[in-house]
C-alpha cells in the first residue's frame, strides 16, 4: 500500500473528513456546478452513478439532489468518511481508485471530484483504467490541470498533484463530450466528461 492511501485511511484523513462537513452552501454551488455540466453534455438515460473517493460527501448530496431516484453509490477508504456517508443514506464501501470491487460495466456514470490530485502521477494510468472499467457508458473527472504532472505542497508533504486527466483518458480509449472550468463553487477545478466507446 503507498504512503498516500495510508494517510488518506488514517489521521490525516480522519482530520479532513472531520473539518470539511458539508455546507448548504457548499452542496448548492456543486449541484449549479454539475447541473451545468448535465446540460452541456447530453446523456443517456443515467440509472446509477458510482462516485470514486467521495470524501465528506459534498458532491455525493450534489449528485443526489440532481438525481434523486438514481442508484448512488460510493467507494471511499476513510472509514470515518464511510461512516458519514451511510448516515446521510448514501451506500459506502471501502475502496479506492486503483481497487474498485465492483464487476465491468457496473455503473452509467462514474465520478471522482477532487481524487486523482491525490494519487501518485505514476499510478494515474491504474487508477483511470480501473475506474473506466467499471463504467458502463460515462466518466466525469473534476480535476485540478496541469499539462505535466506538477506536484504541489498538501500538509507539508508531496500529497497533490495536478495533472492532464482528460488526455489520460483519451488515450485509453474514452471520448470526450465535453470540458470546462470551474473558477467558482468547485474550487478552480477543471472538469472532462468522457464516454466509453
Amino acid at each position: 500500500m503507498n504512503h498516500i492511501l495510508e494517510w488518506w485511511q488514517g489521521e490525516g484523513g480522519n482530520t479532513y473528513i472531520r473539518g470539511n462537513e458539508p455546507t448548504k452552501a457548499e452542496i448548492e454551488g456543486r449541484t449549479t456546478c454539475l447541473k451545468k455540466i448535465f446540460e452541456k453534455v447530453k446523456t443517456s438515460p443515467i440509472r446509477s452513478i458510482l462516485e470514486v473517493g467521495a470524501g465528506p460527501g459534498a458532491t455525493t448530496l450534489a449528485l443526489r439532489t440532481l438525481y434523486s431516484k438514481v442508484d448512488i453509490q460510493v467507494i471511499e477508504p476513510n472509514l470515518i468518511g464511510r461512516e458519514a456517508l451511510l448516515k446521510m443514506g448514501i451506500r459506502a464501501f471501502i475502496g479506492h481508485a486503483e481497487a474498485i470491487c465492483a464487476p465491468d460495466a457496473s455503473f452509467d456514470l462514474v465520478v471522482t471530484s477532487g481524487v486523482l490530485i491525490h494519487i501518485h502521477p505514476d499510478h494515474w494510468r491504474d487508477a483511470t483504467a480501473e475506474i473506466s472499467r467499471v463504467s458502463k457508458h460515462y466518466v466525469l473527472a473534476i480535476e485540478y490541470f496541469s499539462f505535466l504532472p506538477s506536484s504541489v505542497l498538501y500538509h507539508g508533504e508531496e500529497r497533490l498533484w495536478r495533472g492532464n486527466f482528460g488526455k489520460l483518458y483519451l488515450e485509453s480509449g474514452l471520448k470526450l463530450l465535453g470540458w470546462g472550468f470551474f473558477w467558482e463553487g468547485q474550487n478552480d477545478t477543471n472538469w472532462w466528461f468522457l464516454e466509453k466507446r
